[in-house]
């Protein structure tokens, strides 16, 4: 049981079902390690430091940039079968 639940009805959203399921796991994935990792040292290097410090903003937007120009350009240009 879902709190939120996304309608994907009609055929443009559909295609990027998968995009929006990726990008939703990877920001998840990176928020609890460094939640993890924050609570675990008490050091300022890397991404440890504050809880949302810009290392981790810019972090996850180069990683959300990086999969969104993957999924919607490079995956068009070559077909592997």
């Amino acid at each position: 049981m879902a709190l939120f639940n996304l309608n994907l009805n009609t055929s443009i959203l559909q295609k990027y079902k998968t995009l929006i399921q990726n990008i939703y796991m990877i920001t998840v994935i990176l928020l609890i390690f460094h939640l993890l990792i924050n609570l675990s040292k008490k050091s300022n290097t890397g991404l440890i430091g504050d809880l949302f410090n810009c290392d981790l903003i810019n972090t996850l937007c180069i990683l959300l940039i990086s999969y969104s120009s993957y999924e919607l350009v490079f995956k068009e240009l070559i077909s592997i079968n």
